[in-house]
């Protein structure tokens, strides 16, 4: 946890990190043997250029998938939600969250997140977003500081 004071305004700043599951490990786990396998096949008996390529390509995919990975995390700073994965960042609004869905999944929209059974944060009216803190309570009890409208349901 970070506090700064800047003109009598205090500004504290908690990042929690997203948790992988062994879904997600084990995904990753494969494509990693696939490209080294790829990799390997290339180095012993090379084909031809297309097969050189193909490895590449595997590799970048891997590295990609590495860096989306590695690098999801979730800021709370004031009345924010940052969040960022791989290039990708974006944040709302604390006090726009109306509901807070746990042990769920989203299917489709805005999923930054690398693991299954996480939140469903509804903010805004329409708006919803798929995330995995590796310690859900602490960061559902860091946003219920925040906003103590928030709706916290169970998915059973």
């Amino acid at each position: 946890m970070k506090i700064l004071l800047f003109s009598q305004q205090i500004i504290e700043t908690m990042v929690f990190k997203s948790r992988i599951d062994t879904f997600f490990a084990g995904l990753m786990f494969l494509l990693l043997a696939l490209f080294v396998w790829v990799f390997y096949m290339e180095v012993i008996q090379p084909d031809s250029p297309e097969s050189f390529v193909g490895s590449i390509c595997l590799g970048i995919t891997m590295l990609c998938i590495l860096w989306f990975s590695l690098t999801c995390k979730y800021t709370l700073e004031n009345n924010v939600l940052r969040y960022s994965w791989g290039p990708m960042k974006g944040s709302l609004l604390i006090n726009t969250i109306t509901h807070i869905e746990r042990n769920t999944m989203l299917w489709s929209g805005i999923r930054p997140a690398t693991a299954r059974k996480g939140l469903v944060i509804k903010y805004e009216k329409y708006n919803e977003i798929y995330i995995s803190p590796k310690n859900e309570d602490e960061f559902i009890q860091e946003l219920l500081k925040r906003n103590a409208g928030i709706i916290v349901t169970q998915k059973q």
